[in-house]
């Protein structure tokens, strides 16, 4: 990354800070969750959006935006009209009549005497169901009587019928309503371009490592150029300079780290006493060099970069 490169405001902090949230915890996916508090909401989001109050709605629509994430549908869902809840009761009504005192009922066939009617309906004698046409006892389902289906009835107007009307009533504001004034909301899901987002870990980290260490008053350049003792020029990634001591600080990535033995022939050859190489603690692992020539600085979460080098810096300063 050269210098033009770096631009400091190209990414606002809300979204940085959503970034290494992904990042630090390998999501792929951002799915909404529901509560009746807070209707639907994407977890992900929120302690960001608290964190540096901007809408769960304002962070995702710019991770779309600038490609971090494609938006897709994740499901649909009926909320009221008026006050937008969630918190809805749903009833069933006669078509005929509009009432909702209707219940939903059994239709049979009594096989010996071909009688068709409903269960619920039928009188009892010694507990047992009584075919109203021959007057018998229905006996054995699946064999004196069989099921045909369900039916609703309605208890005012007496009208059977298979399919009931549908109405709503909000519970937050009490408005009742149908399919006809409902809303039927669009409930997206967020993919998350994970290759991309990871380009972007080098830039990150160097940033919020300027940002912490310039709060202990600790001054940093990006990208210093300087002089090894073979001639060459050498570029680190940082250059901190903390009461008259120069820290240089190397950063790679996963996908830089077959760069280490370049790394290394740049500290031989520039000499440098506080030479710091942050490497992730997995990648870490594979490498076998010289920790008494390369001081790695290993880490686990691309959050815990910054406050890593700040206590490497911190605890060199004390002991000068």
């Amino acid at each position: 990354m050269s210098k033009k490169d770096y631009k400091p405001s190209s990414i606002s902090g809300a979204i940085e800070d959503l970034l290494l949230y992904i990042i630090d915890n390998n999501i792929t996916e951002i799915v909404p969750k529901f509560s009746f508090q807070l209707g639907f909401y994407y977890s992900e989001a929120m302690r960001t959006s608290a964190k540096f109050k901007v809408s769960e709605e304002e962070l995702l629509d710019r991770l779309v935006k600038e490609s971090y994430a494609t938006k897709e549908l994740y499901d649909k869902y009926v909320r009221c009209p008026v006050c937008k809840s969630y918190r809805l009761l749903v009833q069933f009504k006669c078509p005929h009549c509009g009432s909702t005192n209707v219940n939903k009922v059994t239709l049979v066939s009594h096989v010996p005497c071909g009688y068709i009617g409903v269960l619920e309906e039928m009188k009892t004698s010694n507990e047992k169901r009584v075919c109203p046409k021959c007057e018998k006892e229905l006996g054995k389902r699946d064999k004196d009587w069989i099921r045909i289906g369900s039916l609703y009835k309605c208890n005012e107007c007496g009208e059977l019928f298979e399919m009931p009307s549908v109405q709503f009533k909000c519970v937050n504001c009490g408005k009742i309503f149908d399919y006809k004034d409902a809303e039927y909301e669009n409930i997206y899901k967020y993919k998350i371009n994970l290759e991309k987002i990871r380009k972007l870990t080098k830039q990150i980290v160097i940033r919020t490592i300027i940002n912490v260490l310039k709060e202990d008053g600790i001054t940093v350049e990006v990208n210093p150029t300087l002089q090894g003792l073979s001639g060459l020029k050498h570029t680190a990634s940082l250059l901190a300079k903390c009461d008259g001591r120069e820290i240089l600080i190397d950063i790679l990535s996963e996908d830089e780290i077959d760069d280490i033995m370049s790394i290394y022939g740049k500290i031989i050859d520039l000499g440098h006493p506080d030479h710091l190489i942050l490497v992730p603690s997995d990648t870490a692992q594979s490498l076998t060099v010289d920790e008494t020539v390369l001081k790695i600085v290993k880490y686990n979460k691309v959050s815990d970069v910054a406050q890593l080098v700040r206590e490497k810096i911190i605890s060199k300063k004390e002991k000068t």
